[in-house]
Order: C-alpha cells, then sequence, then structure tokens
C-alpha cells in the first residue's frame, strides 16, 4: 500500500533503502521533555546488507546532520549522480525509553526543507524506529506495517488505529506509544522493518 498523506519525505527514506513501509503514527512518539542528542548518529552512512554484511552502492547512502534547534537531526537521502529527481529530507528526534534509543522521524521543518516542496497542505505524521549505533555502526529497526495488521486481524492490537482508503494509520496518543515502544523493543517482530549502516565519513 502507499499512504496518501503527505509524508513522503519519510516515507520515501524507507521505501527508497529497501522495499518495505514502516508503519505511519498520527502523533510524535517524542515529547517537549526530550533533549537528548548523540552525536555519534552524524555523518555519512552506507546501508549494508544484513545477510551479507557487506556494504552496498551508493545510491544507498544517508547523511545526518544537527539541525538548528541543536536536538533534532536532519535525514536525507541524497540524488543519485545523474539522476534527475529531488532528494529526501526528513527530521528526526532522539527518544529514550528505559534503557532502548529511538528515533522519531517526520517531515522536515519548512526552514530545513530544500528537497521538495509541496504546494498544498500536509498532514504531518510519524514513524519511529529502535536506534543502536556506535562509531561505526547504525541500525534501525521501524516498526512494521504488517505486523500491526496482524495484531489487529488477531485482535491482539495494543494500538488504536484508523483504517483510511491506502491501509492504517496509528493513532494512539504520544503517552500510549511511549509504552508501547517500550514494551515490545526487544520484539524482533514488531521492529522487523530494520535498516544496517557503516559509517563513511
Amino acid at each position: 500500500m502507499k499512504h496518501k498523506f503527505l509524508f513522503l519525505a519519510v516515507l520515501g527514506l524507507a521505501t527508497a533503502l529497501m522495499s518495505c513501509e514502516p508503519q505511519m503514527a498520527l502523533y510524535p512518539l517524542h515529547t517537549a521533555e526530550d533533549k537528548i542528542f548523540d552525536e555519534q548518529l552524524l555523518g555519512e552512512w552506507r546501508q549494508v546488507d544484513p545477510e551479507e554484511k557487506t556494504v552496498k552502492d551508493n545510491e544507498s547512502s544517508l547523511s545526518i546532520v544537527r539541525a538548528e534547534d541543536g536536538l533534532s537531526y536532519i535525514v536525507t537521502l541524497p540524488v543519485p549522480k545523474g539522476k534527475d529527481e529531488a532528494g529526501l529530507a526528513s527530521t528526526a528526534r532522539l527518544v529514550k525509553l528505559g534503557d532502548f534509543l529511538f528515533l522519531d522521524f517526520k517531515a522536515p521543518d519548512d526552514k530545513d526543507l530544500k528537497f521538495n516542496f509541496y504546494p498544498y497542505p500536509v498532514v504531518e505524521s510519524h514513524v519511529f524506529a529502535r536506534v543502536r549505533a556506535d562509531k561505526k555502526n547504525l541500525r534501525l529497526d521501524f516498526l512494521s506495517d504488517d505486523w500491526v495488521k496482524k495484531q489487529l486481524k488477531d485482535g491482539k492490537s495494543a494500538l488504536a488505529t484508523l483504517a483510511v482508503d491506502s491501509g492504517l494509520l496509528v493513532t494512539a496518543t504520544t503517552a500510549e506509544l511511549r509504552k508501547f515502544a517500550l514494551a515490545h523493543a526487544e520484539d524482533e517482530e514488531a521492529f522487523s522493518e530494520r535498516f544496517e549502516f557503516a559509517r563513511a565519513k
């Protein structure tokens, strides 16, 4: 499915890197009290094949820089050389829940939006991923939309959702999302949309 809400900058980062779609949420995972920032995430990263543990080509690169507010990250997927198309950008905030770190992604703020322009209103939404990082490696595990759909079908859903033309949108509040993320942080079926990267520089 392809969501029709205008979070294409977020979704594009995922779908451009691999054929998956992380679950979209209406509300953020982060709150105003989340002021954590990890400089290890900054830099340029190359996607790694999770099975072969080899670095993919240059088209699967990711750039992470500090935003003007000092607490957010600007995550960009550059335009591949020789291709006449817009790059993709997303704003992300780091969240610590218990012993686990998460990144909450949304479309970039207007002042940071240098890649795409939408001449009509947008509906802001979020995707979030558990993050593991050190000086050389970065791993992002996004909440899987397929897992959310299966939980709902089996009557086990822990998250409120809204059915829209393009699929499901999680409508759980920020507090409910945080409780869910902490409870399922080590659930590899829930957070199964995995991206692995090696530092380029």
